[in-house]
């Protein structure tokens, strides 16, 4: 509700960081895997998001400092390595 009471508001340069922003996360969390460290504070950081109230998304100043957690945690996903279906080792032999 905060963000559709704020939004009426926005001037150019309010739009075009939270777009940029919402970019950001929607290109990183295309590796996303839900059920690591990382996912979990993701999904986290995205339900504290959704329940700012309109204080905070008055302006970009109050959102992209409420948010940088979310953005910081796209990153860290990023940079997590990303799970392969590697066929097993093959098993030691006896030498």
């Amino acid at each position: 509700i905060g963000l559709v009471d704020s939004a009426r508001s926005w001037f150019v340069d309010d739009l075009a960081i939270f777009v940029s922003l919402v970019a950001i996360i929607w290109i990183g969390t295309r590796h996303f895997q839900p059920r690591s460290v990382a996912g979990v504070a993701f999904i986290g950081y995205v339900v504290l998001a959704v329940c700012l109230g309109s204080p905070v998304w008055e302006s970009w100043r109050g959102f992209s400092r409420a948010t940088v957690e979310l953005v910081a945690m796209v990153f860290v996903m990023r940079l997590q390595p990303r799970r392969v279906n590697a066929p097993p080792l093959p098993a030691s032999t006896p030498v």
